[in-house]
């Protein structure tokens, strides 16, 4: 029996960018595309300096000694646990 509006894809992009969208823009067709792509914004990725609050997938930047940027790899990791079932690979 089909699910109606049962839409897996759907639901991990609206938790990606709930979780993620301050870090970029996540996209995938809704007429049944099997990409999800995500666009970096680059103002995320200027050093900021380190919030107790926004402390997950942040890495410290060496030459100072508070300021932040997002890490990549660990936001990655995130996405791909969030996608578990769903996701096949990550290309870069």
């Amino acid at each position: 029996m089909p699910l109606v509006d049962f839409d897996p894809v759907a639901k991990l992009v609206a938790d990606l960018r709930k979780e993620f969208g301050h870090f970029g823009l996540f996209l995938h067709d809704v007429n049944g595309g099997n990409v999800i792509a995500v666009k970096w914004k680059p103002a995320a990725f200027v050093a900021q300096t380190l919030k107790v609050a926004g402390a997950y997938a942040v890495e410290p930047v060496p030459s100072s000694k508070d300021a932040v940027v997002p890490n990549i790899l660990s936001i990655l990791a995130s996405i791909q646990t969030l996608g578990a079932g769903i996701i096949e690979r990550i290309q870069l």
